[in-house]
């Protein structure tokens, strides 16, 4: 449901004034994610359809490395 989406997405400190880039392992997930922020009305949002395919495999891009021990994986 909208509401259930619109909270979700709130929860995670987006809000539609930020400047949203969404990717993922190979765009997706990502396309995923966008047309939801698209549904909510989000404005300033795009999708880098490379994702992390494109920027991990050159080797000169910066990444940085987080552990967050609370993540799950699907």
């Amino acid at each position: 449901p909208y509401k259930d989406l619109r909270n979700l997405v709130f929860s995670t400190g987006a809000r539609r004034h930020n400047e949203i880039v969404t990717y993922c392992q190979t765009g997706v997930r990502a396309a995923h994610l966008y047309f939801v922020l698209m549904l909510l009305r989000y404005e300033n949002v795009r999708l880098y359809d490379g994702s992390w395919q494109e920027w991990g495999s050159t080797g000169s891009t910066p990444a940085e490395k987080k552990v967050d021990p609370d993540h799950k994986t699907c």
